[in-house]
């Protein structure tokens, strides 16, 4: 075959595999159940972001929910933490909630219930997560899990129904972890992931899965290998993400991304320098 045939052959085919994977199905939404109207959203959300188009008919797949700007951290790198934030202190409303859910709910593929704020600070957070749990949503919460929980607070994460429990935990022993986690106490949040845990062997519940967070700074580089053994111990899953700095970039060639990449075993590795509660 000739060179320019072959080129055309091979650009029909990635083109028509491209097209065959806007109609797979959703993933990396654990515990969503995929209804007609969420699949068909899903593809038409897809097809006119493939096409860039900007009069959308499709409706969101993934919406998140502040369910308060409230946090009990300092933590230097986040706008709640420093005081940027020029928003009143308060929670989110159960109406304005349910509101939503009913406008969204049939639709969304998963419901992140945190931004800028410690969502378990909201009383009514998990009732919130039950809501959507019920209507077959993918459910995610990010804490600092570094305030006073009870066994009851405990079961009620857990019976919620809530999928997934990231823990932001930026080391492995208390003088790493302040160095971040401003007024956390390390040793109050792995007391607090063992009453969840034991909560859900009470309660015979497979969920949520318990994660680990490592956000990643030079000061806590070489604490990774720690933070492994205390996930496993924990039965947590470990997973590390580049953390912001204020300044400049501190790891501006990516040196420490292809390290972690190279040799980092059974870590679930995130590379998106996100911010989480």
């Amino acid at each position: 075959m000739r060179p320019a045939l072959l080129r055309r052959a091979i650009n029909r085919t990635k083109r028509a595999v491209n097209d065959a994977k806007l109609f797979a199905l959703p993933h990396n939404y654990p515990g969503v159940r995929l209804t007609p109207k969420r699949v068909l959203n899903y593809w038409l959300v897809r097809w006119e972001q493939r096409r860039g188009h900007v009069r959308l008919r499709g409706y969101p797949l993934v919406l998140t929910v502040e369910s308060t700007n409230v946090c009990n951290l300092r933590c230097p790198a986040c706008f709640t933490g420093d005081g940027q934030t020029g928003r009143p202190k308060s929670m989110l409303p159960l109406p304005v909630y349910e509101r939503l859910l009913g406008e969204l709910g049939d639709r969304l593929l998963q419901i992140e219930f945190y931004n800028w704020g410690e969502s378990l600070l909201n009383k009514n957070v998990c009732t919130m997560i039950r809501g959507a749990a019920d209507k077959g949503i993918s459910t995610i919460i990010s804490s600092n899990l570094s305030f006073p929980m009870d066994d009851a607070r405990a079961e009620e994460i857990v019976r919620s129904g809530l999928h997934v429990l990231g823990v932001s935990l930026d080391g492995a022993t208390q003088a790493v972890y302040e160095q971040y986690r401003v007024r956390g106490d390390i040793n109050l949040v792995f007391e607090n992931v063992r009453k969840i845990a034991a909560a859900k062997e009470r309660l015979r519940s497979s969920t949520p899965d318990l994660v680990y967070e490592y956000h990643l700074f030079p000061h806590n580089l070489h604490e990774i290998e720690a933070a492994r053994a205390r996930a496993l111990e924990l039965g947590m899953t470990l997973m590390v993400s580049k953390g912001w700095v204020a300044g400049p970039d501190w790891d501006e060639k990516g040196e420490f991304k292809r390290r972690l990449q190279a040799g980092a075993g059974p870590v679930r590795l995130s590379v998106e320098p996100r911010h989480r509660a």
